[in-house]
C-alpha cells in the first residue's frame, strides 16, 4: 500500500508538471514562454504576449489539471484517506510550480490551486472566487495598493484568509481546510517574487500581442 501512496504522489507531480502555457505558447506562437515576457510559464504571461484567448485557454487547462486527478482521487467509494488527497494536491502545485520537464521553471500555480478546491468544494470556491476578482479590480482603483502588488497577489492574499475560515464554517474535514494554507505557502515564494517585480517595473500592465 506505501508502494501505492508513492505512486500516487509521483503522479500527481508528474500530472503538475505537464505546462500547458509551455505547450500554448509553442503551439501559438512558436515561443519558449520562459523565454518571453515575464518568463513565467503561466497563463497570466501567456495573456501578455499572445493576447487573452491564448491566457484564458491556458488558465482553463491549468484548473482542469487541479480538479480532475483531485476528483479521481475523492469519488465515492474511494479507499485513498483525505491525507493522501491532501498531499496529492500539493505535489500538484509543486509540480506545476517547478514542472521536471522544463527544468523546474514552471508557473505560480495559483489556477491549479483553484482547480484542486473547486473539486473540494465547489460553492466555497466559486464564491471566494467572485469575492476575490471583485476585490483584486477593488485594488487597481487604489493607488497605494495598485503600486505595491498586482490584482493577482491581491486575489491570493484574500483567498488565502477567506478559504479556511469558510470551510471551518461550513463543517468541511480537517484536511479540506488545510489544503489552501498549504496550496498557499506553496505558492508563496512566486507571490513574493511578484511583488518585487512590481515593485522596479510595469509588471502587471499586459501588452496583447496580435499573432494573426
Amino acid at each position: 500500500m506505501q508502494i501505492e501512496y508513492f505512486a500516487v504522489l509521483i503522479s500527481a507531480y508528474l500530472i503538475g508538471s505537464i505546462s500547458f502555457a509551455y505547450i500554448v505558447a509553442r503551439v501559438a506562437g512558436g515561443i519558449d514562454i520562459r523565454q518571453t515576457g515575464s518568463g513565467n510559464a503561466g497563463a497570466r504571461n501567456v495573456a501578455r504576449c499572445l493576447g487573452a484567448k491564448y491566457g484564458f485557454l491556458t488558465g482553463f487547462l491549468d484548473v482542469l489539471k487541479g480538479a480532475l486527478p483531485m476528483t479521481l482521487l475523492t469519488s465515492p467509494g474511494r479507499e485513498y484517506s483525505g491525507y493522501l488527497a491532501l498531499a496529492a494536491g500539493c505535489m500538484l502545485v509543486i509540480g506545476h510550480n517547478w514542472p521536471v520537464f522544463l527544468g523546474f521553471k514552471g508557473g505560480n500555480g495559483l489556477a491549479v490551486s483553484v482547480g484542486i478546491m473547486f473539486s473540494l468544494a465547489f460553492w466555497i470556491t466559486f464564491f471566494v472566487s467572485v469575492f476575490t476578482l471583485f476585490t483584486g479590480w477593488l485594488s487597481t482603483k487604489i493607488n497605494p495598493v495598485s503600486e505595491f502588488a498586482s490584482p493577482v497577489d491581491i486575489e491570493a492574499i484574500v483567498g488565502y484568509l477567506l478559504f479556511p475560515m469558510f470551510l471551518i464554517f461550513f463543517g468541511k474535514e480537517v484536511w479540506v481546510v488545510m489544503m489552501p494554507l498549504l496550496l498557499g505557502v506553496i505558492m508563496l515564494p512566486a507571490r513574493i517574487l511578484n511583488i518585487k517585480k512590481a515593485e522596479n517595473e510595469s509588471e502587471y500592465t499586459i501588452p496583447v500581442r496580435n499573432t494573426e
